[in-house]
């Protein structure tokens, strides 16, 4: 308050003013935050230029390893959906103060964040790697690597310290991955994925998915019940966000060139060199885990393994190779051709100033026991993994229902059966193929050949379209004709969340 009085500021943006107050619902997230990112004070009003965070940060950017297992233990979606909102609040708190135009984020504006990340969660589908909690771990690592950046006054490259470019590196990391379907860019283009036929063109070089995540993310923010978050915001960040998620696309080899072409020619101008230093920020935080202790990078190794598996699974195609056939060396080819190279650039890039990172030795602390322990550790991971599939295969084959009145194990009906499938399909992320609508009254088929092709043989026992278009009709699902549901099959008993609703569907005579 007593900045803003002496600098005669005049508090116009809508929804920001300088209250003091902090809703008790947020407050253990941002406990928690701080201490992770290294400051247990809970100050977000930005009363000085330091960052709140980065006054007492840690020499290392590595969390210690009890700090991990903290971490790794409480990440309840809904905790992990607090951290991310303090971190957005305390970056977007810093940036607005930078600008002269607030002290404090009203509680409004609070809601609207918190609102927006829960969203967003929801986005993010139940696939074993690029999960919300990946997100959510890139966010933290991102944050903190941000918040060891030297301030203003301390550094040359004015442009490396703005921080609204720090708000835009912790905001992509939360977006990079939403929708992502445990497939990559060429997965999708093989499948002609509608995601891969939205953005064919060549001036989206193959980055699908993360174009697709571009969108979602920029069109949520466009909904008027975020509207404060929107402005306060302002037009600061929208193309800063854009870049960096595409960054993250290593697969594309024109994406690669473009990053590695900036770095080599970055100039002297604060500019050039701050777009290419926070270009590495967020690849090294996308792929943090390879730079932490090794058990959090066998974690995560873990689920990119059975990620692959999935994908592999799914496309059936024995001219491909199976995960497991060279993941031992391709681990250790991803630490000697990226990893390593990354986090030496990054290293030497004098971005931290006199902050000690070492992101390159401890990469390389974790390639020198993979080499040693990763074979073994492989044969488990697989065994594991194999082991995980049959029970899930057992699963998804056990659709026969024990009733407790004949004591006897009676088939599924159809309409049971499509609500099973309906709701194992959305569990497992693969929506595209088909869905409830949003008020649960109706579902559409959405990508045919893969529901055909997939799901209808493993419930049906058969791979026709003809085949389920002609049970919906003689069971009474009636295809809406008009209106923002069109195209989408309805039945008054189906519904999402009732199977025991859809067992009471029975078959039309025929007249």
């Amino acid at each position: 308050d007593t900045i803003a009085a002496n600098r005669q500021v005049e508090l116009k943006v809508v929804g920001l003013h300088n209250s003091s107050l902090i809703s008790e619902s947020y407050k253990k997230g941002r406990e928690e935050a701080l201490a992770l990112l290294g400051n247990t004070n809970l100050d977000f009003s930005c009363r000085t230029n330091e960052s709140p965070i980065s006054s007492n940060i840690p020499q290392e950017f590595w969390m210690e390893e009890e700090e991990w297992e903290i971490l790794e233990a409480s990440s309840s979606n809904e905790q992990s959906i607090e951290r991310n909102v303090s971190i957005l609040e305390h970056f977007l708190s810093k940036a607005l103060c930078h600008d002269c135009q607030t002290v404090a984020l009203s509680n409004q504006l609070r809601n609207e964040i918190r609102k927006y990340v829960s969203i967003v969660s929801k986005h993010y589908h139940a696939v074993n790697f690029h999960s919300f909690e990946h997100a959510s771990h890139v966010m933290l690592s991102a944050s903190k690597l941000v918040s060891m950046l030297p301030s203003e006054h301390q550094q040359e490259a004015s442009s490396l310290s703005d921080p609204w470019l720090h708000f835009s590196i912790c905001l992509a990391a939360l977006l990079h991955d939403v929708d992502h379907r445990g497939m990559s860019n060429e997965e999708l283009s093989i499948e002609n994925n509608p995601v891969s036929v939205k953005y064919g063109s060549q001036e989206y070089m193959g980055s699908y998915a993360e174009c697709n995540s571009i969108e979602i993310g920029m069109r949520l923010l466009e909904r008027s019940d975020f509207k404060l978050f929107r402005q306060a915001i302002g037009d600061n960040c929208h193309s800063r966000i854009s870049d960096l998620i595409l960054c993250t696309d290593i697969s594309s080899k024109e994406r690669r060139d473009l990053c590695k072409n900036r770095w080599e020619t970055r100039s002297s101008s604060n500019s050039g060199v701050a777009r290419a230093i926070v270009d590495h920020i967020m690849q090294v935080a996308d792929v943090s885990h390879t730079m932490q202790k090794f058990e959090t990078f066998l974690k995560w190794n873990q689920r990119l393994y059975r990620e692959r598996l999935a994908a592999y699974e799914r496309r059936d195609d024995a001219n491909i190779s199976h995960p497991s056939d060279n993941w031992y060396a391709s681990e250790l080819g991803f630490f000697d051709f990226y990893i390593i190279p990354l986090a030496e650039r990054l290293d030497t890039s004098g971005a931290f100033g006199s902050n000690v990172v070492n992101l390159a030795e401890k990469a390389k602390n974790n390639r020198a026991r993979w080499l040693e322990e990763g074979k073994a550790i492989t044969q488990k991971m697989i065994a594991s993994a194999g082991n995980a599939a049959v029970k899930q295969q057992l699963k998804r084959q056990k659709i026969v229902l024990k009733t407790n009145r004949k004591k006897s194990e009676v088939e599924l009906t159809f309409p049971e059966k499509l609500h099973l499938m309906m709701k194992e399909i959305k569990e497992e992320g693969w929506t595209d193929m088909t869905s409830f609508l949003p008020h649960g009254r109706a579902f559409s088929l959405g990508n045919i050949v893969r529901l055909t092709s997939e799901s209808l043989p493993r419930y049906f026992g058969q791979s026709r379209r003809c085949f389920l278009e002609r049970q919906l009709k003689i069971h009474g699902f009636t295809e809406i004709s008009s209106g923002p549901d069109e195209g989408a099959y309805f039945h008054e008993l189906f519904r999402e969340g009732r199977p025991d609703l859809a067992a009471q569907i029975r078959r039309r005579k025929p007249l």
